[in-house]
């Protein structure tokens, strides 16, 4: 069986229509289906309902789903796994950081405070704050750097982690101005934003304070195992 096999399933299970899932996959779809139909052989059954309103899980086809998430969850793992161990292999300090700061604060941070000459070689991981937790909890790097509210629990307060203040930064809530200057949305009442997603420390920040009471301050912290 091939992988792609079921990476295109997953897509097809999620946007229910051959062309659109094609378009995502980067693949014509008349190869798209010839590999939709390629998995189908291997299982044995269909998998799709196909109709002109797009095509709907079987029952197989709905009992498969979860084990192909998990079949490219675990590999997606253990591809991150071997490339942490090559890491370590070759760098001298391993820090995860989350997308934002990793682009924004990490780059003078460690000029200022990280001779290079000494420090050897430098593995930087930039991802969301969950899965910075997961690797900072597996011993895959050293240093975890994100934002962090004090009165917010994170899986890194069972004592498994210290930190340190290293920063601070205030949330603003901008808007777009409408003609004559003024806000083109309100800042109260219910208020319309972009969110973050559920793994976004951020996000959880954002969550927890509320977005309609205005900006709230959040510090940048970094994390290491004990």
């Amino acid at each position: 069986m091939d992988l792609d096999w079921v990476r295109d399933f997953l897509a097809l299970a999620e946007h229910r229509t051959f062309s659109r899932a094609a378009e995502v996959r980067h693949v014509t779809q008349p190869a798209f289906s010839r590999r939709i139909r390629a998995l189908e052989a291997w299982l044995g059954t269909p998998l799709f309902l196909r109709s002109a309103q797009g095509a709907h899980l079987t029952a197989a086809g709905t009992g498969f789903r979860p084990h192909a998430e998990e079949l490219m969850r675990g590999l997606d793992r253990a591809c991150r796994e071997a490339r942490a161990a090559g890491a370590r292999a070759d760098a001298s300090l391993a820090i995860a950081a989350t997308h934002a700061l990793s682009f924004t604060f990490f780059p003078g941070w460690i000029r200022r405070h990280a001779p290079f000459e000494t420090l050897g070689a430098l593995n930087l991981i930039s991802d969301s704050m969950a899965a910075c937790e997961a690797i900072l909890l597996a011993g895959e790097v050293q240093l975890l750097l994100c934002h962090h509210r004090a009165d917010l629990p994170t899986p890194l307060d069972d004592g498994r982690c210290e930190s340190v203040r290293v920063g601070a930064d205030s949330l603003v809530p901008l808007c777009a101005p409408a003609s004559e200057g003024a806000p083109l949305w309100p800042l109260t009442g219910a208020v319309r934003y972009l969110a973050y997603g559920e793994a976004s420390g951020l996000g959880r920040i954002l969550a927890a304070s509320g977005v309609a009471a205005g900006h709230e301050p959040a510090s940048r912290r970094t994390w290491r195992r004990r």
